[in-house]
């Protein structure tokens, strides 16, 4: 009889393990479950178990069956190993550190282990030690794609960008399959600028599996930099994400929302960003200035590490949820749990996006805002909130949510919460003009470089400072040393810096005298703050949302005069102004109170108008139910 069971067993394993190898889990969970009923003492089946639930995003099944598996032998290193890696998709990171050293005291040449506790010791911050335990795992298999992935990944945060480039480079050589590598070798191409190569690399991670939706957002992503898309073809390649991945998951439609039009509402907001981020910052003075007894608040967090405007958001905030590593199912219930009556989504096809959560329809309202200036292409989102500047009528075709346009502006600026002075103008001591950008790299198009060169070349002496993450690595500078110099531009006339604390990056802006807004995509935050800082901004109105942020921004300051239509007019104005040291001091002197003064620092009255967009649509629902069940009488 035991014979028997063996026979099957093995037959079953080797079943499991030819769906594991195409791919097939859930027929391979099937299969592994089977065997764990047919003998609960099975540690290799249970292992594999574990790792299906955790590839299907099941991690509290896939926890249960490592913690078997290590009852049964937890001598074995790689079940330490495993539930780490399920610990640490949950958000339990002291307990993933744990189970990932218990490993590694268990086997230390384990080069796998080693390449997960640096994983781990990333999002934990620590980086020399995550990537001293990257470099052991390499040391131990220099065959292992995972750690070559990874060890980029730590470069590509340090903005070392070319040492990110080779790591990516060869985890693709030694699996020229790996979707992951593919995708991140793209963004190491567009934070260098090189868009069209990062395309190929988003392009070639969705061939190769069309169901990931990671890769497939950051290629709509990307679609906003550059400028050889119209918004027609981008709106399309968001509606084909939409059917690709939100189709079919809309199974949780039917809420139990009391539809009374007055009531206190329940508002939940999604994002990886309750940190220090632009979407951290802009978020601030809301959730500190929601009426509480109409609005209760609840923020959805994806990301493990908190800061200081993490506990900020916190102590404003209602109430708190974690949700990092919990699978969209999950969190949707928890959700309609809540009994949410707006869910709002701060980060579209962003970074730690949680498109897929709001596919599921968790929430009888759902709107995008603030975190991403295109449509989401998802039919379960129902509004986007924007303004009269970056969504004008004729552009509602681009999106498939309604569009809610507050009065002002669509986002509100929280100043810093350390005090960094206005300095006088450079110009002045230095008898030259400094022109400058701080936006990220993957913003500076063609036409963009070939705009600012000619403004450069324009003003005798003046130079160009352009400070971001990648600017600090040698041969990022070369690369745009080089386009520029095409346009006749000397290397000497360029500065580059790299990533700063944010307050080193405020103190950068007293060295520059214009700001020079890129496009098609323009600054955001970065347009905010080099005004704090006294420095006036010039930007090209274009034919889309990513680029009139600059245009409501300017506009709600009221400086129209710095809000270009062509790329002459643009070259135009920032001359003007450079022409004009006595203008350009008086501006200086005066932005910072300006901003202060307007609606992009009202907070209080921001905040009642979202309220009051929130409550439109909370009336509009109610109205549709009322009619809905007068239909059914």
């Amino acid at each position: 009889m035991i014979d028997s069971n063996q026979d099957r067993i093995n037959a079953l394993k080797a079943q499991g393990f030819a769906c594991l190898r195409n791919n097939r889990l859930d027929e391979a969970k099937t299969l592994f479950a089977n065997i764990c009923d047919i003998n609960p003492a099975d540690v290799e089946a249970w292992i594999a178990l574990g790792n299906i639930n955790g590839q299907l995003g099941r991690l509290d099944d896939a926890a249960a069956c490592c913690e078997r598996a290590m009852a049964l032998r937890p001598e074995i290193a790689v079940i330490h190993s495993n539930l780490g890696n399920i610990y640490k998709l949950q958000g339990r990171l002291d307990e993933a550190l744990a189970s990932y050293q218990e490993a590694l005291r268990l086997d230390p040449r384990n080069a796998m282990a080693h390449s997960n506790l640096g994983i781990l010791l990333k999002t934990m911050e620590r980086l020399d030690e995550a990537t001293a335990h990257l470099q052991d795992a390499l040391r131990l298999d220099p065959r292992l794609a995972e750690a070559h992935n990874n060890l980029g990944n730590i470069f590509f945060n340090q903005g070392r960008l070319d040492e990110a480039l080779a790591c990516f480079q060869e985890a693709l050589r030694l699996r020229p399959n790996f979707v992951q590598g593919h995708s991140n070798l793209g963004l190491v191409y567009q934070a260098q600028g090189r868009l069209d190569e990062a395309l190929a690399c988003y392009r070639e991670a969705v061939r190769l599996d069309p169901r990931k939706a990671i890769p497939h957002s950051n290629l709509l992503y990307l679609l906003n930099y550059h400028e050889g898309y119209d918004p027609q073809t981008i709106f399309a390649e968001h509606v084909r994400w939409g059917e690709m991945h939100g189709r079919g998951l809309s199974d949780l439609t039917a809420h139990n929302n009391i539809p009374a039009m007055d009531r206190r509402l329940r508002v939940g907001y999604v994002s990886a960003d309750f940190r220090n981020h632009p979407i951290g910052y802009f978020l601030e003075a809301v959730l500190a200035h929601h009426d509480k007894t109409q609005f209760e608040t609840f923020c959805y967090s994806n990301h493990a590490i908190v800061d200081d405007t993490t506990q900020r958001l916190r102590m404003d905030a209602d109430h708190w949820r974690n949700i990092v590593g919990q699978p969209d199912e999950e969190v949707a219930l928890q959700i309609r749990r809540d009994g949410i009556d707006i869910l709002i989504d701060l980060a579209g096809h962003t970074k730690g996006n949680r498109l897929l959560t709001f596919a599921l329809k968790p929430a009888p309202i759902q709107a995008t805002w603030i975190g991403y200036p295109t449509t989401t292409g998802l039919k379960a989102m129902d509004y986007i909130i924007a303004d009269r500047f970056v969504i004008p009528p004729q552009d509602e075709r681009y999106y498939v949510e309604q569009v809610v346009r507050l009065p002002n502006a669509y986002e509100c600026f929280t100043p810093p919460h350390f005090s960094i002075e206005v300095s006088p103008l450079p110009a002045l001591s230095q008898q030259t003009i400094t022109f400058g950008c701080f936006n990220n790299a993957s913003k500076l198009t063609p036409a963009v470089i070939a705009t600012w060169a000619k403004l450069v070349l324009s003003v005798p002496n003046s130079r160009l400072f352009l400070k971001y993450r990648g600017f600090g690595d040698e041969e990022v500078q070369q690369y745009y040393r080089t386009l520029f110099a095409r346009h006749g531009v000397a290397p000497e006339r360029i500065r580059f810096a790299g990533h700063s604390p944010r307050n080193e990056l405020l103190a950068a802006y007293q060295e520059m005298d214009i700001a020079l807004d890129p496009f098609p995509y323009n600054g955001g935050l970065t347009t905010l703050e080099a005004l704090w800082m006294g420095v006036p901004v010039i930007s090209l109105r274009g034919n889309c949302f990513v680029s009139r942020i600059g245009e409501t921004v300017l506009m709600n300051i009221g400086l129209k005069e710095c809000v270009a239509d062509s790329e002459d007019a643009y070259v135009a104005k920032a001359l003007a102004l450079a022409a004009d040291l006595p203008r350009l001091a008086e501006l200086r002197s005066r932005l910072r109170s300006r901003l202060l003064d307007s609606p992009l620092c009202d907070g209080a009255g921001f905040t009642r108008d979202l309220e009051a967009a929130f409550r439109a649509m909370w009336k509009s629902w109610c109205q549709t139910q009322t009619r809905s069940v007068l239909r059914k009488t």
